[in-house]
C-alpha cells in the first residue's frame, strides 16, 4: 500500500503512459494502487476512473491502521496547504485541506504589526484594508473543506482588530459588534471561491473532440484541430 506522502513514482509503472494504451495503464495503476482490497471492482472494466481507486485505497489503508490500534494517518504539507484524511457528508473518501498552521500564525502577526501602525486611522479606512487581506486570502486558501478554518481566521482578525482599538485608550469600550458593522460593509463574504480538485481537472482536460467554443477568433478551446 501506498502510505501519505510517500512516493507515488514507486507505484507509476515502469513504461510510459504513452506507450500504453489508455486501458492497459489504467489496469496496471489498479493493480499497484490495491493490491489487497477490493478485486471484484478491478476485473470490472466499467471502473475507468482511477479517483475511485485511489478512495479504495485509502480506505483500506485506514483500516488498516484502525486495526493495528493507530490514530488516522500523518498530515502532510504542499504548496500552503495541510492535507488530511477527511469523510464527506455521505461518507466517502475526502482528501481535507486547510492553511498551514504556521503560515497562518505568520500572517496574522504581520496584521497584528500593521494594526498598530494604524491604531489611531479612521476605523473605515482600517476596515477596508482588512477586506483587502481578507479578500487574498480567501483567494488563495477559499478551497473546499476549508471553510472551518476560514471561520476561524475571520474571527481572529477580528480579535486583533479589537485588541488594536482598545489600546488606544484606557477608556475605550469599543466592542465586536461595532466593528462588525464596519466590516459587513468593507469585508467580502466568507464562501468557497475553488472547485473540487476533480472538477478542475475535468475542465482543464477537455474531452476529444469538445467543440471550439472560440471559434470566431482562431483559438481552439479543446478537442483535436
Amino acid at each position: 500500500m501506498i502510505s501519505p506522502g510517500s512516493d507515488l513514482r514507486t507505484a507509476m509503472p515502469a513504461t510510459k503512459p504513452a506507450q500504453q494504451t489508455p486501458t492497459v495503464w489504467n489496469n496496471s495503476m489498479k493493480q499497484r494502487l490495491t493490491p489487497n482490497y477490493d478485486h471484484k471492482k478491478l476485473a470490472d472494466p466499467s471502473c475507468a476512473d482511477l479517483m475511485d481507486v485511489f478512495e479504495d485505497a485509502w480506505k483500506g489503508y485506514i483500516l488498516d491502521r484502525r486495526a493495528r490500534g493507530e490514530r488516522r494517518p500523518e498530515t502532510f504539507d504542499f504548496l500552503g496547504f495541510t492535507h488530511y484524511c477527511a469523510k464527506s457528508r455521505s461518507g466517502s473518501f475526502v482528501l481535507g485541506r486547510k492553511p498551514v498552521g504556521k503560515r497562518v500564525e505568520r500572517t496574522l502577526g504581520r496584521v497584528k504589526a500593521e494594526l498598530r501602525r494604524r491604531m489611531h486611522r479612521n476605523p473605515y479606512e482600517v476596515a477596508k484594508w482588512l477586506g483587502k487581506v481578507m479578500d487574498g486570502w480567501l483567494r488563495y486558501y477559499a478551497v473546499p473543506t476549508s471553510f472551518p478554518s476560514l471561520t476561524r481566521f475571520e474571527f481572529r482578525l477580528r480579535i486583533l482588530w479589537l485588541r488594536a482599538m482598545r489600546r488606544r485608550s484606557q477608556m475605550d469600550r469599543t466592542r465586536l459588534e461595532k466593528l462588525g458593522k464596519y466590516a459587513a460593509a468593507s469585508w467580502p463574504p466568507l464562501k468557497i471561491l475553488h472547485p473540487w480538485p476533480e472538477q478542475r481537472f475535468r475542465r482543464q482536460r477537455p474531452e476529444v473532440g469538445a467543440p471550439c467554443v472560440n471559434a470566431h477568433a482562431g483559438i481552439c478551446a479543446g478537442g483535436a484541430g
